[in-house]
C-alpha cells in the first residue's frame, strides 16, 4: 500500500497561491500534486488554510460516500465576511482534521490503508498535523492507530483562541518521528507556538522528537527566500523522502552540506542576504536581515496587545555564539571534525590552542569555509571554549533517524 502524504496549509494559505509565494507547504504540496495528478486521496492530500479562498468551512468539506465508494466535496456556498472571522478564530482546523479522517475511511473501504502517513504543515497547518494524528490514535472505529505517522511541523502556532486545546497538545505513540521548526525572533503573543514545554509526548520510546531553532520571525522559517528557509526546505525534503514520500521534484530543495553550513554561518555573521524576498511580477523587493517582532505599534496591534518571549533555548547549543542550533552543530561536527574538536572539545591552554588553530591542516579547512562565509575564521577563532551540549537524546533521535544531517 502507498504512503499517504498530507500537506496542511496555515491561516490564509492555499494551493491556489502561486509558486512565487515561496511558502513551504505550497511548494511541496503543489509539486506533489503536479507530479501525481491522479493520486489525490490515495498518495497525497492538500488541506486548505482557514480564511483562504478555499476555506474548509465554506469550500472544502470532504465526505466519503459509501454508496458510490468515492470521495465527494461539499461546499456551503456562503463565504461573505467569513474569511477574517475564520482566520481570527481558527474555524476550519477541525474540518481539516475531519477531512483526513474521511479520506482514511475511503482508503480503508477500498483496501488501500496506507503503510504510513507523512505530514507537513506551517503555522496552524502544523498544529493541524498534531490534531490529525491525535484523532487517528483516538478514533477506535477507524482502526488505524497502528499506522505510523511522521510530522514536519514549521512554527506550529495554534492562535490565541486554540492554544490550550488538548487534542493539539500531545503526541501519541502513532507519531514515530516529529521535527518541530521554531523561529526565535517571533514574539507576538498571538503567535506563541507549540514547543517542547507545551507539547507533551505520550511515549518517549515510540516517538522521536527534535526541536530546531532558527533566527527570524514566523515567515522566515517557512519561505525559501532566506537563509533559514533554505535550511528548513532542505530538512523537509530529506524528511519526506526518508519517510517514504518519493517526489523527484522535492529533491530540488536539497542543498549540499557546504551550502547548509554557509547558510548557518551567514546567520551567525548576520549576512545581509538573510531575509524574506517578495516577488511581484518581475520585480523583487528584499528585506535586509531579520528582526525580532518585539516592538512597534503595528506589531503591538497584530499581536493582540502584547508580546511574549518564546524562551526556546532549552535544547539549543549554548556556551558560544558560533552555532545556531543542534542541526548546525551536527553538520559542523560531521564535515569538519578536526576543526570542531579543536574549537569545542580540545580544552587547551590559550597559547597551545592558538598554535593548533594556526596549523596548516586547520587553516586549509578554514579556507574552505571562508570562501563561502567571509568572517568565519575570525568567528571560530574566538571559540576556544567547551560547548554546553544539549541532551543528545532530545534531538539526535529524529535528526539521525530520518537522515536530516547529510
Amino acid at each position: 500500500m502507498p504512503v499517504l502524504t498530507v500537506y496542511n496549509h496555515g491561516t490564509g494559505g492555499s494551493s491556489t497561491k502561486s509558486y512565487e509565494k515561496l511558502e513551504i507547504v505550497n511548494c511541496f504540496g503543489n509539486l506533489h500534486a503536479a507530479a501525481d495528478p491522479g493520486g489525490r486521496f490515495v498518495n497525497w492530500l492538500i488541506t486548505e488554510g482557514v480564511g483562504s479562498k478555499l476555506d474548509p468551512v465554506n469550500r472544502g468539506l470532504l465526505q466519503f460516500d459509501q454508496n458510490s465508494g468515492s470521495m465527494v466535496q461539499r461546499d456551503s456556498g456562503t463565504t461573505f465576511g467569513k474569511g477574517l472571522l475564520h482566520s481570527a478564530l481558527g474555524s476550519g482546523v477541525q474540518q481539516n482534521v475531519q477531512n483526513l479522517l474521511e479520506v482514511l475511511k475511503y482508503l480503508k473501504a477500498t483496501g488501500r490503508t496506507p503503510t504510513a502517513i507523512n505530514m507537513i504543515g506551517w503555522s496552524r497547518g502544523a498544529v493541524t498535523c498534531i490534531r490529525q494524528a491525535s484523532e487517528i490514535w483516538r478514533d477506535g472505529t477507524l482502526g488505524m492507530a497502528s499506522v505510523p505517522i511522521n510530522i514536519f511541523a514549521v512554527d506550529p502556532v495554534a492562535g490565541a483562541s486554540a492554544d490550550k486545546e488538548k487534542q493539539g497538545s500531545i503526541l501519541y505513540p502513532n507519531v514515530r518521528n516529529f521535527v518541530g521548526i521554531l523561529a526565535t525572533g517571533e514574539r507576538r503573543r498571538a503567535f506563541y507556538p507549540k514547543n517542547q514545554g507545551t507539547l507533551s509526548v505520550a511515549s518517549g520510546t515510540s516517538t522521536k522528537t527534535a526541536w530546531v531553532h532558527f533566527p527570524g520571525i514566523h515567515s522566515d522559517v517557512a519561505k525559501i527566500s532566506g537563509e533559514p528557509g533554505i535550511v528548513v526546505f532542505d530538512m523537509c525534503a530529506r524528511f519526506l523522502q526518508f519517510c517514504g514520500t518519493n517526489v523527484d521534484a522535492h529533491s530540488g530543495f536539497k542543498s549540499s552540506p557546504t551550502r547548509l553550513l554557509q547558510c548557518y554561518f551567514n546567520m551567525v555573521l548576520g549576512a545581509k542576504r538573510i531575509g524574506t524576498t517578495t516577488i511581484k511580477g518581475d520585480k523583487a523587493s528584499h528585506k535586509v536581515g531579520w528582526k525580532d517582532k518585539s516592538s512597534g505599534a503595528g506589531d503591538w496591534m497584530k499581536s493582540g496587545g502584547g508580546f511574549k518571549d518564546r524562551k526556546l533555548n532549552v535544547e539549543q547549543v549554548s556556551g558560544v555564539d558560533v552555532l545556531v542550533n543542534v542541526h548546525h552543530e551536527a553538520l559542523f561536527e560531521r564535515h569538519y571534525p578536526e576543526l570542531y574538536d579543536l574549537c569545542f572539545d580540545s580544552r587547551l591552554e590559550p597559547m597551545q590552542w592558538m598554535m593548533a588553530f594556526q596549523a596548516p591542516r586547520i587553516q586549509l579547512r578554514l579556507r574552505d569555509l571562508e570562501l563561502y562565509s567571509p568572517g568565519v575564521s575570525e568567528l571560530l577563532g574566538r571559540s576556544n571554549q567547551s560547548v554546553a551540549k544539549a541532551d543528545e537524546q532530545s534531538w539526535r533521535g529524529a535528526l539521525d533517524a530520518c537522515a536530516l544531517v547529510p
